[in-house]
């Protein structure tokens, strides 16, 4: 599922999607014109957030970036980490990644490749391609 996080609180919803079609509503967007709606918020005193663009694949973990007109990327990046309990029970806890600085090919690299039950690989794609 994508969401567009607009400034007002309310968002956008699409249903299930493949990779290449959620980087497509990620182009796609009038990232300047929710910017300005942002501003206009913010001139008027009201009540506002940052737009936002959020992916949700498969097994429920998030990409979640934060005013993606400004290149490279920020944002948050929410899974669940396994392990084990006295390395025997399998566990897992939830996790958040906050990053800064992705470049827009490791953002797509990263979409691209996720792949279910493997958030480490995704946690370290963004690791090795942020400041």
């Amino acid at each position: 599922m994508i969401w567009i996080q607009r400034a007002d609180f309310t968002s956008v919803e699409f249903g299930e999607m493949t990779p290449d079609e959620a980087l497509g509503i990620l182009e796609a967007t009038n990232w300047n014109e929710l910017a300005e709606e942002k501003k206009k918020l913010e001139e008027e005193g009201k009540e506002f957030c940052d737009p936002g663009f959020g992916y949700v694949f498969e097994e429920g973990e998030i990409l979640h970036l934060i005013e993606p007109k400004k290149e490279p990327f920020s944002g948050f990046y929410h899974y669940q980490r396994k392990g084990k309990l006295f390395g025997l029970i399998p566990t897992t806890r939830n996790e958040t990644l906050e990053f800064e600085d992705l470049p827009s090919e490791a953002l797509y690299e990263v979409v691209r490749n996720w792949s279910p039950f493997d958030s480490e690989s995704t946690v370290n794609r963004i690791k090795k391609n942020c400041t």
